[in-house]
């Protein structure tokens, strides 16, 4: 059989066998960007790690990812995992009478229903959040507290930008809401002209990580609605020391994804930033993991999903088991007939709690009127039930 010729990865010291030569196809049949991929634990197994081991999370929302990363770097894990996070969320959402964390507790990928990992000797996790919107704020603060984190998990009331400074939210951000982000132009003077804004400090990421004194983080998650580029260019200096060993963001079509901004950025610009700082970057798809830095690129990835993650790396060791894995599904999808298994992929983009389509409807800032469909107000003040 001919060995496939797949792209390198640049960081990787021995040419790379790997991008694969269905990426294209792969890409474009990509809706939702809840991926279904296990590369945490893999990636978690390539080095040891000296303590502590630390997490930054841009966007913290409902808290998902301290469950997940206790259960990866901790031998006292969060009491029934990704379950027991949502059964207190509901709990809370149900004392608070919060109908959208009760209708959204789960997660728009179906966070509850992640699994724990395997039963492992690593330790060390300490994770920093970072939340713009008060009410999650509120709600992370409460689940620290109930689960007797605090001495492992540290939240911030800030939001995270590529400059320190002031921005401009919503006064008014529901509970669980994902959708929450710094206004800008003209809507963040009508809003403020409406005494509907407020505003919160914003850090660079560089400057968090002098001001908290961390010599290395092992993960940086960042999910800003459409500002993660910003985020990742505030984070210059600690990019460039290579003092990050995964950094995973997420993009789509809004904030300043979308085209046309007057401050617009591209998927291609922000992996060249990356790529300068010695970072190799991978898609994290539905069912697939496809590189997609240097060589690996493709004109069609600048087009962007509606949705999706990646995930970027440095160390050989964690870039030789992210490519393995992206050789692995090109194998797999080979041996299926090279056909997506787009049954899969349709029957979750049908549930409308797997989809991320939630975050982007515009922000609500009251709840539906009673009889209201709750998941189909598209306004602060209005309420259409299709």
């Amino acid at each position: 059989m001919a060995t496939v010729q797949l792209c390198p990865l640049q960081a990787l010291s021995l040419p790379g066998r790997r991008s694969a030569p269905d990426a294209r196809n792969v890409f474009h049949a990509q809706r939702d960007g809840c991926s279904t991929v296990d590369w945490q634990e893999r990636v978690a197994a390539a080095l040891p790690r000296a303590a502590p081991v630390t997490y930054i999370n841009v966007g913290a929302n409902k808290g998902y990812r301290i469950p997940e990363f206790l259960g990866l770097w901790s031998q006292q894990p969060v009491l029934d995992h990704a379950r027991g996070w949502d059964a207190h969320l509901r709990e809370y959402a149900k004392r608070k009478r919060l109908g959208f964390l009760k209708l959204y507790s789960c997660g728009n990928c179906r966070d509850c229903e992640a699994k724990p990992p395997q039963p492992h000797n690593r330790s060390g996790a300490e994770m920093h959040l970072l939340e713009l919107a008060p009410a999650n704020r509120a709600l992370l603060a409460h689940m620290i507290a109930l689960a007797k984190l605090n001495n492992r998990v540290h939240l911030h009331q800030l939001a995270a930008s590529n400059v320190t400074q002031k921005l401009p939210v919503l006064t008014k951000l529901l509970t669980g809401d994902e959708r929450g982000t710094p206004l800008y132009g003209k809507k963040a003077e009508q809003y403020a002209k409406a005494g509907a804004s407020t505003y919160v400090q914003a850090v660079a990421l560089d400057d968090f990580v002098r001001e908290q004194r961390l010599s290395s983080i092992y993960h940086v998650a960042i999910d800003t609605e459409g500002w993660d580029a910003l985020v990742i260019e505030g984070m210059r200096e600690t990019l460039a020391a290579k003092r990050v060993a995964l950094l995973e963001f997420e993009v789509n079509n809004h904030g300043l994804w979308r085209r046309g901004q007057k401050e617009a950025r591209t998927v291609s610009g922000t992996l060249h930033l990356l790529a300068a700082a010695g970072y190799s970057c991978f898609w994290l798809l539905t069912g697939s993991l496809l590189p997609a830095s240097g060589s690996c690129w493709l004109d069609d990835y600048g087009g962007r999903p509606e949705w999706s993650n990646l995930v970027c790396a440095h160390e050989p060791e964690v870039l030789s088991v992210l490519d393995t894995i992206a050789y692995e599904g090109y194998q797999m999808r080979r041996a299926e007939g090279g056909q997506l298994d787009m049954a899969r992929v349709r029957a979750k983009r049908r549930d409308p709690r797997a989809l991320k389509s939630q975050k982007a409807r515009p922000a609500r800032t009251s709840a539906c009127p009673r009889g209201c469909c709750a998941s189909r107000c598209s306004a602060a003040s209005a309420c259409t039930c299709r």
